[in-house]
């Protein structure tokens, strides 16, 4: 429509009084500016709800929330406390009634020394470099163990298929075979 607005301007000899797409341009810049104020706030929002409550595995000492996919009124939470990670989600709209209990809780790993050796390796020592919440988790193997470190933000994200995980691989003894960052999506517990 502009654009035809402008042929028949031109056709009947008018001066054009401002440059081209001035009006969309600052339309444009207002409805971007009202869009990412909004995404701040209701962020500014779904952080308060989730630090402002208690959890049953202790207070918040850090917490992140990331914006759903499909609406910008939910939100994906990750609250750090004493022993857990918990994934609640806030809903915007009903963070009064918020229930800490309505997402997943994972429990971080009893302190050992299998997983003491395996955060000294080189590969875990550049995952928990980069990583916003790390979660270990060690499983007994028939050789001796497997320490994984994943980030949870990925899954908060919505974005698992770019996930890396570093992977560490100790025998019976606690002596490390192997250490690794491998792509989640590629890899396969041994």
């Amino acid at each position: 429509m502009p654009e035809l607005t402008r042929l028949v301007t031109d056709e009947i000899g008018a001066k054009a009084r401002g440059g081209r797409g001035r009006v969309g341009a600052i339309i444009g810049l207002v409805v971007l500016a009202l869009y990412v104020g909004m995404r701040a706030d209701l962020h500014s929002n779904a952080i308060a709800t989730l630090q402002s409550r208690s959890y049953d595995t202790g207070a918040p000492h850090r917490v992140a929330a990331y914006a759903d996919a499909g609406s910008p009124f939910i939100w994906h939470g990750i609250v750090e406390t004493e022993r857990a990670l918990h994934e609640p989600d806030v809903s915007i709209f009903t963070s009064s009634q918020f229930d800490t209990d309505n997402g997943s809780t994972l429990f971080k790993p009893e302190p050992s020394p299998m997983l003491e050796q395996a955060q000294r390796t080189e590969a875990a020592k550049k995952f928990i470099g980069a990583a916003q919440f790390p979660k270990a988790d060690i499983e007994k193997t028939t050789d001796g163990y497997e320490v994984e470190l994943r980030d949870l933000r990925y899954a908060g994200i919505g974005e698992t298929q770019r996930e890396i995980l570093a992977r560490i691989e100790l025998d019976a003894n606690g002596k490390v075979l192997n250490d690794e960052l491998v792509w989640a999506r590629n890899a396969k517990r041994h």
